[in-house]
């Protein structure tokens, strides 16, 4: 209520309102008091403009979707009901963290970016370190940190952050996300269940003071009923279960890990009248099932329990059901709320449920997960029995909002740009073919290569030899069929020898490669001699080259046209030693042999010249860099006057590049015998441990019992 009466200076007024327009931010002094018509107000007797607004803002809201998200300050400011929702989202965030913190959880942080994209089959965002100059991902799940903090001794950990898969964009579904993640030693899935419909029970009542809500669906409302206990089904057996209720016939599934899993799938999907969505890996048959028949009946909160082996990587074992595991996912209204289970805690079974996953990424799913091999080795030393969960923190918010859109419960979801035009052709390279190189068209440089046990007359170090071993491959993933042999670790083995990018020119050899290389070199050597005999492929034939054209006419060469340029004399070398060029066919084979060892010698001898140019930096890099080395010496007499000991040593153990600490510090250690702690700098090319022998058993024998050398750091 602002009028010039009220004002402390009616030109003031005047002046002050004339520059006023809506949506400016001002400033008030007055006094409060009630309007005609009873409303709580202030009659200012100063205004004051803060901060003016330039745009014309909406009378009447804005409605228009895509203006709210992309202006999400317009729309809190005209729609003061989207504020709540947020509100909501905190408290949902604030309750879960509550709920861990009085259960002894600690909370904390791990990389948002790695070398390796796991802890979830999803398709990573790929991004660059400038400064280590690698290429790095994104995190698609905070798992794997976790787990090693509980290796570590933290029992209990949870963590609530974003995460990002490169994936679809729908209602449901945003590139960045936020979760919770918890750990908790010596629990299982049992555990987690009970966990997990105490938490949200309890928070659906704290937030909308009761346990049912009403959704509304596009079909219709819909009541949810959060009341605990929730439903529990076993998916494979409530998949049988529903598939004989709806088309009235038993389904025995096989074991989901076995060879014949993914025929009896298609069959099944033959069967029901339903065509199966690529790629048809047995883990996304499966999935495709469980969301046509179980998750369509998830209305209100069921967990659907007990997943195959090949749907959960990091799951353990069923415990009493073979080829399944102690994993559930929580649904309601359909979508998947939560996902825990008993984490698996073998790292030799962990190593080939990575080689299940590579197989799966093999056959074009990419979303399969790979192998973390520092992940590997710490579960090596030990991971308790653990159950893990983890839950999506929009989609909950979505229920507990009533909104049928993630985008509405993110304050900043992403959108596409507003002159976006997406791309007619697509700008990565398609996928290569069995006759494709994976990598350059220059076949690499590599030594002569043999694995004559396995692959008489095939040499490895050669185009056409890794092109037959890739023509073997094709279709299987190891030399001998499907299981590895003694041929894979012995073949793997010779080719240790050849660079990166020869190993990785074909597709098959690549994906071969990787998978044997996820075994550790003791259980390679346990591997049994191939079933049957090996087939091998002319190296010759292996690499495909263009069909030849049919015949045509001569046509007269016009008079101006000149010659193509020559290549360069080593590029000609390069196709001489490979066989590449047509023209070389006819050469005499001591010719070829002869190029193949001038190139051959050359190349090695600006190899050991880089290596002696490596080895001198590394040698005057060594010499500069220094050591601080902390000591502890125990005298054998309790009556040993150690300072003077002290002052022995700087004064007799001189060296070049070795630096006594000033001083030292004495310390009790029992029985009145003390022990005298020290520290010295050396040079890196120096060696503590052999000055500390020379010390106790030459210098000093009669005065020092024991030296150790307690911790070593670069400076």
């Amino acid at each position: 209520m602002s009028d010039s009466k009220t004002y402390e200076d009616a030109e003031a007024w005047e002046g002050v309102t004339s520059l006023l327009r809506r949506g400016d931010v001002i400033g008030v002094r007055g006094y409060p008091g009630k309007s005609k018509r009873g409303e709580l107000s202030i009659f200012p007797r100063k205004i004051e403009l803060l901060s003016p607004c330039y745009h014309m803002i909406p009378k009447n809201g804005v409605k228009n979707v895509e203006t709210r998200f992309r202006q999400r300050y317009l729309d809190l400011i005209l729609n003061p009901q989207v504020r709540s929702v947020f509100e909501v989202r905190a408290q949902i965030i604030n309750y879960v963290r509550r709920f861990l913190d009085e259960r002894n959880f600690l909370e904390v942080e791990t990389p948002m970016m790695n070398m390796v994209h796991g802890g979830a089959t999803a398709r990573p965002f790929k991004t660059h370190h400038n400064e280590l100059s690698i290429d790095m991902f994104m995190r698609v799940a905070p798992e794997l940190y976790l787990k090693m903090l509980i290796i570590g001794g933290l029992d209990r950990v949870y963590e609530i952050g974003r995460q990002f898969r490169n994936e679809g964009m729908d209602q449901t579904h945003n590139p960045e996300f936020t979760t919770c993640e918890f750990y908790q030693a010596y629990a299982d899935y049992h555990d987690l269940m009970d966990m997990t419909e105490s938490m949200i029970a309890g928070m659906v009542k704290a937030v909308t003071g009761g346990y049912k809500i009403t959704y509304t669906n596009p079909d219709g409302d819909v009541e949810i009923d959060f009341t605990p206990p929730f439903k529990r089904v076993s998916m494979m057996d409530g998949l049988a279960e529903e598939i004989e209720k709806k088309h009235g016939f038993k389904v025995e599934f096989p074991d989901p890990n076995g060879p014949d899993a993914k025929d009896f799938l298609l069959d099944l999907y033959k069967k029901l009248g339903v065509e199966p969505k690529p790629p048809n890996t047995v883990a996304r048959l499966i999935d495709q099932l469980v969301g046509d028949y179980l998750e369509e009946n998830c209305t209100h909160p069921t967990f659907i329990c007990d997943h195959p082996e090949v749907m959960s990587p990091l799951a353990k074992y069923h415990r009493s059901r073979p080829g399944l595991t102690e994993r559930f996912e929580l649904f309601v209204n359909k979508r998947e709320l939560c996902n825990a289970y008993t984490e698996l805690n073998n790292p030799w079974t962990q190593r080939e449920r990575f080689t299940q996953q590579a197989a799966q990424g093999s056959e074009g799913d990419d979303e399969a997960m790979v192998k973390d091999e520092d992940f590997c080795v710490a579960m090596e030393y030990g991971l308790p029995p653990t159950g893990g969960w983890g839950m999506g923190i929009d989609r909950l918010t979505m229920f507990l909002t009533n909104k049928d859109s993630i985008r509405e419960v993110l304050l900043f979801p992403a959108m596409k740009p507003l002159n976006h035009v997406k791309p007619t052709a697509s700008p990565f390279p398609a996928a290569a073919t069995a006759t494709q190189p994976t990598g350059s068209a220059v076949f690499p440089a590599c030594p002569s290569t043999t694995c004559d046990a396995w692959l008489p007359g095939v040499d490895l170090g050669s185009k056409g030899g890794l092109g037959a071993l890739a023509t073997l491959l094709r279709g299987q993933n190891f030399i001998g069929g499907a299981s590895p042999s003694k041929a894979d670790a012995e073949v793997f083995d010779a080719m240790t020898a050849l660079p990166y990018e020869a190993r990785n020119y074909f597709p098959e050899v690549k994906h071969w490669v990787g998978t044997v290389g996820l075994f550790l070199p003791f259980v390679r050597a346990t591997w049994p001699a191939p079933k049957a005999p090996i087939a091998v492929p002319t190296p010759a034939a292996a690499v495909a080259k263009p069909a030849a054209k049919p015949a045509a006419e001569p046509a007269a060469k016009p008079a101006s046209k000149k010659p193509a340029a020559k290549a360069t004399e080593e590029e000609d070398d390069m196709d001489d030693l490979f066989g590449d060029e047509e023209e070389e066919v006819a050469a005499p084979a001591s010719d070829r042999a002869k190029k193949a060892a001038e190139l051959k010698a050359k190349r090695d001898a600006e190899l050991e010249e880089r290596k002696k140019v490596a080895l001198e930096r590394l040698a005057k890099k060594e010499a500069k860099q220094r050591s601080l080395c902390s000591l502890e010496i125990k005298p054998w007499e309790a009556e040993q006057d150690l300072i003077e000991l002290f002052a022995r040593i700087k004064s007799t153990v001189v060296k070049d590049g070795l630096k006594w600490s000033e001083n030292c510090a004495l310390k009790e250690v029992a029985f009145g015998i003390k022990k005298m702690m020290l520290t010295a700098v050396i040079n890196q090319t120096m060696s503590m441990d052999a000055i500390i022998e020379e010390m106790v058993e030459e210098i000093f024998p009669d005065d020092i019992q024991s030296m150790e050398m307690t911790s070593m750091s670069l400076l």
